[in-house]
């Protein structure tokens, strides 16, 4: 009522003074009018209808509480019972391999097997399309697959006996981890142990001894066994115990190696090399495990038939062809570093090269 009382006083005094003043006595006259409005019964007025609003919104809201449905509240998680979820995506050992699975098969064991870091890093994505379209075919109708294809279980054992350095491990290791992994899950989902009859009558393996291996969790046994041949040896120049890695000549393997044996494994003559300058200024290796010494340009050498084994255009380089090359390199600059220690290149070296130099003044 207060405010409808301001209104009229301000319309009458509009109303009154415009008819004889002008607009300058309208402003006169509601200014004149605004002395009639009490303030503080205004300001009382507001705070009451502040108060009304805040007791209508409360009810509101209590209202709406009392009339909620509480059947569906969440119970606390400690009377909540778990529940296993389903296994969804689950693989089917009935899904065959088809001619496009049998390409991305290959290629990503192509790969593997040949294919330096730096290529593989560079064609990451596609690689892993590759594998993308290998996710639904059970991991032992893959295995039964490359066993039984010769070209594509020498090109898996490549891989795995791979001894690139990568972050915490080599290569071929993570090749075993990741095929340890596939097993243990199908494992987890109770979609292994059904299966492992029939797939070690197909590949003339026995059942009992992969059985006993997947209950005892002993995956990366469990790959070995399937494939024995990727089990690394204890030397990796040695191809056999006997003799023992010990009373092996090393000039007489670095002489037999092959350059595909470099090729599947580029450092196997470099990483675990020591490179020193004897005392006629000869540049020799040796390797832990080896007896004797070589000279590094046949180590040289056996890289650089390697490389010309390889078949490799501008246009479409081997992916041999680069790990090779580093390993190359590497060689080459552990030579030097070795030459560099010597007395012969720290003191004979400088005197005689300063000599030149004040000889050509």
């Amino acid at each position: 009522p207060h405010v409808l009382g301001i209104t009229s006083t301000i319309s009458k005094a509009a109303t009154s003074a415009a008819s004889s003043k002008g607009l300058s006595a309208v402003q006169d006259s509601i200014a004149s009018s605004s002395t009639e409005i009490k303030i503080p019964i205004f300001k009382i007025s507001l705070a009451l209808s502040l108060i009304t609003l805040a007791v209508a919104l409360y009810r509101y809201l209590v209202s709406s509480e009392s009339k909620r449905d509480t059947s569906n509240i969440a119970k606390p998680i400690a009377t909540t019972p778990s529940t296993k979820p389903a296994i969804e995506n689950k693989k089917d050992i009935n899904t065959s391999v088809t001619n496009d699975n049998k390409k991305s098969i290959h290629y990503l064991l192509d790969a593997g097997a040949n294919w330096g870091i730096g290529w593989l890093m560079t064609y990451a994505l596609s690689l892993n399309s590759a594998k993308s379209s290998l996710d639904t075919i059970h991991p032992l109708t893959l295995t039964a697959y490359t066993l039984s294809t010769p070209s594509e279980r020498s090109l898996l054992v490549k891989a795995m006996l791979r001894t690139d350095s990568l972050p915490g491990s080599t290569f071929g290791k993570k090749v075993l981890e990741g095929l340890a992994e596939a097993f243990k899950k199908e494992h987890e989902q109770d979609n292994l142990l059904p299966h492992l009859a029939n797939f070690a009558t197909n590949t003339n393996l026995n059942v009992t001894t992969l059985t006993t291996l997947a209950n005892d969790k002993k995956w990366e046994e469990f790959v070995f066994t399937i494939l024995p041949e990727a089990r690394p040896a204890t030397a990796t120049l040695t191809p056999d115990l006997s003799p023992t890695p010990s009373q092996i000549p090393l000039a007489k393997r670095v002489g037999s190696i092959q350059s595909s044996e470099l090729v599947a494994n580029p450092g196997v003559l470099v990483d675990n090399a020591t490179i020193s300058v004897s005392w006629g200024r000869q540049v020799v290796v040796t390797i832990e495990g080896f007896t004797g010494s070589v000279d590094v340009n046949e180590v040289a050498r056996k890289y650089l038939e390697a490389i010309g084994s390889l078949s490799s255009t501008p246009s479409k380089p081997n992916p041999s062809f680069a790990p090779l090359q580093s390993k190359l390199e590497q060689l080459n600059q552990k030579a030097q570093s070795a030459l560099n220690e010597t007395w012969f290149y720290k003191y004979v070296t400088p005197w005689t090269q300063s000599g030149g130099e004040q000889a050509a003044k």
